[in-house]
């Protein structure tokens, strides 16, 4: 559970018993809205906190057809009742598709020189698919890199970070900081370089 901008957020992994389909589930808890009037401070995050939320909706719904990104399978806003922890408080619930594999930092010191070429690859295509789309990450988290290994899947499980900007070409190269920052420890250990 990670607390930031007045909220709580969860993140579940779910597997429907059914047929074994497996989502993510991210939860956003807005703490009750009366904290937000009693402290300016408060006010400011409460803002931030759902500026946060929409953007990676918004995020995820510009990179629906990028293959490596999560896909929203629902997406649910209520307010909480008398029955939870802080009634008043806006409790958002997004469901996607959970991406294959494993974060990619698990796999540090085990990958090929050539798997890390195609894990390198794979991100610059995400990342400059997303920008086409609108979005831009603004700061790279090595951890929601996914690799699987066996299928030679990449994605990025995360759009948290990335942000509106206009569709604009500027050149996204592996020397680019997002790009350095999604690969911090493996791009440096393996000291792969790629021809972009």
């Amino acid at each position: 559970m990670n607390v930031d901008c007045n909220q709580r957020r969860a993140v579940f992994w779910a597997i429907r018993a059914s047929d074994g389909f497996e989502a993510i589930i991210k939860f956003f808890i807005e703490q009750h809205p009366i904290l937000a009037t009693v402290d300016v401070r408060r006010r400011i995050f409460r803002r931030l906190g759902r500026t946060a939320i929409e953007a990676e909706i918004q995020a995820l719904e510009a990179g629906e057809d990028v293959k490596g990104l999560p896909h929203i399978l629902e997406r649910r806003s209520d307010v909480q009742g008398p029955e939870f922890e802080y009634p008043g408080g806006v409790l958002d619930i997004v469901a996607m598709t959970r991406l294959p594999g494993y974060p990619l930092n698990l796999f540090y010191g085990q990958l090929e020189p050539w798997e890390v070429d195609h894990v390198k690859g794979e991100v610059l295509r995400i990342v400059r698919e997303l920008r086409q789309r609108g979005r831009a990450y603004t700061q790279g988290d090595p951890s929601k890199v996914v690799f699987d290994r066996q299928g030679l899947q990449v994605g990025i499980c995360s759009l948290g970070r990335a942000i509106a900007t206009p569709r604009r070409e500027w050149p996204i190269s592996e020397n680019t900081n997002v790009i350095q920052q999604l690969g911090r420890d493996i791009w440096w250990f393996y000291g792969q370089s790629r021809d972009t």
